[in-house]
């Protein structure tokens, strides 16, 4: 965005930064997001102060004062991403929208690599300061790394897969704010990026495996289907219960129609572990896909047969059951699919 159309831009920004904000809300399609995250960042440089104080804010879904000089504002999240894009030499917008991308990027990645060496511990039982944190006034808490966190799966910064993960083990199992908005934040991110992720959940021993299976729970995206088939395919009947069953649960909920063949076979296995979850991922995946254009048009002549090769009947109920030459069954290439 130029100088000039950012300044046209900012005659209607009380519009514009609803509109971004509901859709880094509520959105969980990533081309919406994405674009959405690229019309906030050059907020972020807004000459006047309380624009890019709300545009600091819409880094993440927490609901903040208003613009003003009380003691909350200076110790929340938005004083400090502001003080931590000054500190490494962002001042004034970068002229590029890839570039303004890659100065919030590294400003959150080192924000958060800070925050949390603040939380660990030396040998001599005293804590690091971090560099970006210094003269904040209070130790950043709980509260800001969750932030930082959340505003990382907010703008997809997958750069930062890894300082994610390292949440991940420094907090292990713990239910406290960092962790979860970590785990939200990497299901968040584009699912072609997360090699680290992948990765851990297909070869990682038993404890990195069930560490980062709290993931699964939050992912969204159909683009993560096919990692997530894959990955299933890697585990083993040791790994079933605690990988393998998040996994089915999280195909059930995204809701693409890619994963049925696999969890239809599954499902029709007697003698498989995970037969009930595959049912039950089933169940969730067609309530979600009966939405989607390519899936309303024929539906299971039986709501409780699993089998792939049931006979199909149009969703409006044009087709009854006792004209079978008008029920339709699906090809093998349907069912390939």
């Amino acid at each position: 965005m130029s100088d000039e159309a950012f300044n046209k831009e900012e005659m209607r920004t009380p519009e514009t930064l609803f509109q971004i904000r509901r859709t880094l809300d509520s959105s969980r399609d990533a081309a919406e997001m994405e674009q959405a995250a690229g019309q906030l960042l050059p907020y972020l440089w807004s000459p006047v102060p309380w624009r890019r104080y709300r545009a600091q804010c819409i880094l993440t879904s927490r609901l903040f004062l208003p613009y003003g000089l009380h003691p909350m504002e200076w110790i929340s999240f938005p004083r400090a991403f502001a003080r931590a894009l000054r500190r490494l030499g962002y001042r004034a917008m970068p002229t590029k929208p890839e570039l303004r991308r890659e100065a919030v990027a590294i400003t959150l990645r080192r924000m958060l690599g800070d925050w949390l060496a603040i939380q660990r511990v030396d040998s001599s039982g005293t804590r690091t300061h971090g560099d970006l944190f210094r003269g904040f006034g209070v130790r950043p808490g709980m509260d800001i790394g969750a932030d930082i966190c959340e505003a990382i799966g907010r703008l997809g910064i997958y750069e930062a897969e890894r300082e994610l993960l390292s949440i991940l083990n420094h907090y292990g199992f713990q239910n406290n704010a960092a962790r979860m908005a970590a785990l939200a934040a990497l299901a968040a991110l584009p699912p072609q990026r997360l090699e680290l992720l992948w990765s851990g959940l297909r070869q990682g021993d038993d404890l990195t495996r069930r560490r980062l299976a709290a993931t699964l729970a939050y992912m969204f995206q159909p683009e993560a289907v096919p990692y997530l088939l894959e990955t299933l395919s890697y585990q083993t009947r040791l790994y079933l219960e605690d990988i393998g069953r998040p996994l089915l649960l999280a195909l059930g909920t995204i809701g693409d129609l890619r994963a049925f063949p696999t969890l239809n076979e599954i499902a029709l296995s007697e003698n498989h572990p995970l037969r009930p979850t595959a049912r039950l991922a089933i169940r969730r995946l067609m309530k979600i896909a009966e939405g989607q254009d390519e899936v309303t048009l024929v539906r299971a002549s039986d709501a409780s047969t699993l089998h792939g090769e049931v006979l199909l009947r149009p969703a409006d109920g044009s087709a009854n059951d006792d004209r079978p030459e008008e029920l339709l069954r699906p090809t093998d290439a349907d069912a390939a699919r």
